[in-house]
């Protein structure tokens, strides 16, 4: 109330509040009263605390009114009165209200809650807010959590709906179901209060990011000239995170290698397989072949290429020349045949692969055979032997390969292909073959030796590439024209009057100190050996039984050795000296003998 006159007032007053229909309500009396006391302020304030009701209102009236008037100072009369009743209009409106919920919105793989060491990761809050003014999004880190973000606490706007994102990073330390959570808190837009949401949290699993190692293999160290192999390359994820798509991966390979597969692939379930060929030439060191991850796959947690720990990879590859060991097998045969004899040993080879362990095998699929007389002439197969057959050394009953017949042929070569090919693998001792003859009863010629032509004679190659492989000797030096051969063999009359002699002749020199009898026994005999000068002196007597090595029927050439003694162990001198040979049943054979010292 205020007193707009000069002259004042006095006395008591009344207001009455009048709150109609709006619901409204007062603690303290609708009506109040106060005096005016004469030389005091014309002006005097009375409020009312109010309580809004439960219901909104719109635009009802609330009234003022002034019900007991003052007294004029002056005139004792009551004051004047300018207005004597005020009303205005009130609405009311909701409570503030505060709402906000939680969620991870990117990257995709980390909406699920589950997110790699080391991530960043989106963190989104919609926040809804009535009659509401300082609206504050807190996010609340877990405790024992790795997390880091820059700003926890961020403003949003108030009034409906708003949105608002905070970037959250994890710092290396995998977790399971760690709670982030959010408070959001305002003012009551008309009262000035505070208020809080109710919180919302989201649970977040860390775990170990996708890391990447790649390994490539090859099913051998060791490759062949030419030889086509394998590399398969093969990318590891030692994370617990996965990843979601597939890998790119290059080779590199050093000069001569080559494949006809792009060098870049993509992996299928994260391995990829090139062939690669070997080059023409062998290589004096180990060659390196690398494999690296040109592009990673992406983490499945933060859809990011994921940690690759290894990049590149390398494979060791060595590239031999295969090489086929041949030398003679020596002592072996015999050095005279008779006519008519079966399963005779001729010739005697020694094979073996030289690879290093791990190498290819060799397969030695046959041999050709050239039969020559004394001077080197070839002659025909088919008029020394009825058969040829090369077996095992160590085991003659296992026969890898025989002509006989209308199947010996009667020009030179022999070819003697194997029924299957024999391995030799690297590292293994050699193999031992013999050429075994039958003999003709009607074989021409006084002599024969059985050889190569050349080195494609051997019939050998590579067991995987099927490249020819390089003959050497036995300290590895490389062939150029195989010239191995058996020793000449006498071919001798299956008769003893015809079949003995003796070889060599004449002895007695420092390269032929003794010289060896030849002689052939239809039957089993007790045989008689002596020496004469040429004069019909006697020199050497021996005599065997039957049962004895030198008295069993076949041939013999070398069970009777003579060293160019007497029977008292001295030396006989330079000269011609007979040999007298005789059977149980009364034959004899005589050869003359020459000793030359």
């Amino acid at each position: 109330s205020r007193d707009r006159g000069q002259a004042g007032v006095s006395g008591k007053a009344e207001i009455r509040l009048d709150l109609g229909s709006t619901g409204i309500s007062v603690t303290d009396s609708l009506i109040r009263s106060f005096i005016f006391v004469p030389g005091s302020s014309t002006s005097i304030e009375v409020e009312w605390t109010a309580t809004a009701p439960d219901a909104d209102i719109s635009q009802l009236p609330v009234t003022v009114n002034i019900e007991t008037v003052p007294f004029d100072e002056n005139t004792d009369d009551q004051a004047q009165v300018g207005k004597r009743q005020h009303q205005f209009n009130v609405s009311t409106e909701e409570t503030a209200q505060l709402t906000n919920s939680l969620k991870i919105t990117g990257p995709p793989g980390a909406e699920d809650g589950v997110i790699s060491t080391g991530q960043d990761f989106t963190v989104t809050a919609t926040i809804y807010s009535v009659n509401s003014s300082d609206v504050l999004a807190q996010l609340i880190l877990p405790a024992g959590a790795n997390f880091f973000v820059e700003n926890a606490t961020i403003p949003a706007t108030p009034g409906g709906t708003d949105v608002v994102s905070w970037i959250v990073r994890e710092l290396g330390t995998p977790i399971r179901d760690a709670k982030l959570k959010i408070i959001t808190t305002a003012l009551d837009r008309n009262s000035n209060l505070p208020i809080e949401s109710l919180p919302d949290s989201i649970a977040v699993t860390v775990q170990e990011k996708a890391k990447l190692q790649i390994s490539a293999t090859v099913p051998k160290s060791i490759v062949s000239i030419n030889e086509y192999f394998e590399i398969t390359a093969t990318v590891n994820n030692l994370g617990d995170a996965q990843v979601s798509d597939e890998a790119e991966l290059t080779i590199s390979l050093p000069p001569g290698f080559s494949t006809s597969e792009d060098t870049v692939q993509e992996t299928t379930l994260l391995s990829a397989t090139w062939i690669v060929k070997a080059p023409v030439v062998p290589s004096s060191i180990a060659q390196n072949i690398t494999v690296s991850i040109s592009r990673a796959p992406e983490d499945e947690n933060t859809g990011l290429p994921a940690f690759v720990d290894v990049k590149i990879t390398t494979v060791i590859i060595n590239v031999a020349e295969m090489q086929l060991e041949i030398y003679k097998y020596e002592d072996f045969g015999n050095q005279a045949v008779a006519k008519g004899d079966n399963n005779v040993p001729i010739f005697g080879l020694n094979f073996r692969n030289r690879g290093s362990s791990g190498s290819n095998p060799i397969h030695l699929n046959g041999l050709r055979l050239y039969v020559k007389d004394e001077k080197g002439s070839r002659i025909s197969p088919q008029t020394v032997f009825s058969k040829i057959a090369i077996r095992n050394v160590l085991d003659t009953t296992t026969v890898y390969s025989s002509l006989s017949g209308l199947d010996l042929p009667s020009e030179n070569p022999m070819v003697l292909q194997f029924l299957s090919p024999l391995v030799l693998n690297p590292g293994v001792p050699v193999l031992s073959l013999g050429v075994y003859a039958d003999i003709l009863p009607s074989a021409n010629g006084s002599s024969f030796y059985i050889s190569f032509s050349n080195n494609n004679d051997i019939d050998a190659e590579d067991g995987i590439t099927e490249e020819k492989v390089t003959l050497v000797n036995q300290v590895g030096i490389p062939i150029d024209n195989v010239n191995i051969s058996s020793d000449n063999t006498v071919i001798i009359d299956a008769s003893f009057n015809n079949s003995f002699g003796n070889f060599p002749n004449p002895f007695g020199r420092s390269d032929h100190l003794t010289t060896k009898f030849l002689y052939y026994l239809e039957k089993d005999s007790d045989v008689e050996f002596r020496i004469y000068t040429i004069t019909g002196d006697l020199v050497l007597e021996r005599k065997f039984l039957a049962t004895d090595r030198e008295g069993l029927r076949g041939l013999h050439e070398d069970h009777i050795v003579w060293d160019g003694k007497n029977g008292n162990g001295d030396p006989v001198l330079n000269g011609i000296y007979i040999a007298v040979l005789s059977t149980a049943n009364g034959k004899q054979a005589v050869a003359k003998v020459a000793y030359v010292k």
